[in-house]
């Protein structure tokens, strides 16, 4: 809709014109009439009286609610934790996550989120969340190359997951689901299933390998004292504003595991 507006923004012009041209008559023999000033000035205090009625209705109401958003992050390794906001301001809501309204940069917490204008404060870890999970199920050594097999696996249900490697030998070949793909350092997931996925790596013996993972997950974390929002505010959706990168009812948790070293040379 945006782009249609835009788009069509001169052909909206001329209708305007050729609307308000059919006003023209109608003015002229306003302007004829005998005290046509009380016109004027009935119509002056109408619309003075129709904009402050808005003004006095225009507070939100359970039909008619504000919008807000809060963020979560959680480092399962370091047991910290953070709200966060991109909203600009905060309201009654929110100032129970953001009391000093401090804002900060969250590129240390969400790595994807550039600038310092994001709403941030400290928050407790939630109980619930699991993080990614790995399970070891085959891990044997062969002609100088080590094969290990994993499931990947999380009780979060994250719509994301990203997996970077930190540690360990260079991986020399992945499948996941046995399907090949490019050997990196890093590896991204879309919709991480209850199963989970297997991964197989190829790579050198001797060193365990080490990854951090970043997963991504809808929802509001499981957090007792939070005080539920009231009827006349409700969570923002994503078809709000444009132009932001952090939307509200997300969880990101980052995590690490490790795979041991194989057992077997």
């Amino acid at each position: 809709m945006w782009g249609i507006n835009i788009l069509g923004a001169p052909i909206l012009a001329v209708l305007a014109v050729l609307i308000l041209l059919n006003l023209m008559p109608v003015l002229v023999l306003v302007g004829r009439m005998r005290r046509g000033w009380l016109v004027w000035t009935m119509a002056g205090v109408t619309a003075i009286v129709l904009l402050a009625t808005g003004v006095a209705i225009s507070g939100p109401s359970k039909d008619r609610p504000a919008m807000d958003s809060v963020a979560y992050a959680a480092n399962l390794d370091t047991q910290t934790a953070f709200w966060l906001s991109e909203d600009p301001k905060v309201d009654e809501w929110t100032k129970q996550f953001f009391p000093d309204g401090t804002r900060a940069a969250i590129e240390d917490v969400v790595s994807d989120k550039r600038g310092d204008h994001y709403l941030r404060a400290p928050a407790p870890v939630a109980a619930n969340l699991t993080g990614i999970r790995c399970d070891v199920t085959e891990d044997t050594v062969a002609n100088g190359k080590r094969h290990v097999m994993i499931r990947l696996w999380s009780d979060d249900s994250p719509f994301g997951v990203r997996l970077r490697q930190t540690q360990g030998p260079k991986i020399d070949a992945v499948t996941v689901n046995s399907m090949a793909i490019s050997a990196d350092d890093s590896l991204s997931f879309r919709i991480l299933p209850h199963d989970g996925y297997e991964i197989r790596f190829e790579t050198t013996p001797g060193e365990p390998l080490v990854f951090e993972a970043f997963s991504s997950i809808y929802g509001f974390p499981k957090i007792s004292g939070i005080k539920p929002r009231p009827d006349y505010i409700v969570p923002e959706t994503n078809l709000i504003r444009n132009g932001i990168s952090l939307r509200g009812e997300h969880i990101y948790v980052r995590n690490s595991f490790t795979i041991p070293a194989a057992a077997s040379q």
